[in-house]
């Protein structure tokens, strides 16, 4: 009979985290990042917390499988800053034997929605009669044009909990559907 050391040694970096995750539940507030001998990670909606509050790159780390989280790689110099300010972060040590870098880890789009400056005001995201999704925002005084919306991407963000996932969706909409308009006005 497999053990629990000897099944979590054989999970992967992303497995490793969802199990750990669901471990926690009951303290959903925490911060959960990876230590990997020195080389620190977070992933899912803690990656998402993490790259807009300090303004890290947000990637994609598959777990060899079917799942893939939103992942964040932090530098030595930001983990120490992180365990001062953030004040429910959990600090886990590695527990298997692959490196993380074994597994891909690509561009992740949302990075694209966090890192637009602009300030958006009176967002909303409509479905239209005729089925369509559009989206209507002002940015400081001007209207901007109503704009369609990939339906999936639409019914993805309004079946979203409020939180830090579903106001980075809505923050890549809006980079996705006004970069071009709003930089052909500067």
């Amino acid at each position: 009979m497999i053990g629990m050391d000897e099944m979590f040694n054989s999970m992967n970096c992303i497995d490793q985290y969802v199990f750990i995750k669901t471990i926690m539940e009951d303290h959903h507030d925490k911060v959960l990042i990876m230590d990997y001998g020195g080389t620190y990670e977070s992933y899912g909606d803690d990656a998402i917390f993490l790259a807009d509050k300090y303004k890290v790159t947000l990637w994609s780390r598959s777990s060899m499988g079917d799942l893939v989280l939103p992942a964040v790689v932090i530098a030595d110099d930001l983990i120490a800053r992180i365990r001062t300010e953030v004040p429910n972060v959990v600090v886990w040590k590695e527990k298997f034997s692959d490196p993380s870098d074994v597994m891909s880890m690509f561009p992740n789009p949302m990075d694209l929605g966090l890192k637009d400056k602009n300030k958006y005001d009176n967002v909303k995201l409509s479905k239209r009669k005729d089925g369509k999704y559009v989206i209507r925002a002002f940015l400081g005084n001007s209207r901007l044009p109503v704009r369609q919306v990939p339906e999936d991407l639409a019914q993805h963000f309004q079946s979203l909990p409020d939180g830090v996932v579903r106001e980075t969706v809505l923050k890549t909409i809006l980079y996705s559907v006004y970069s071009q308009t709003i930089s052909g006005q500067k």
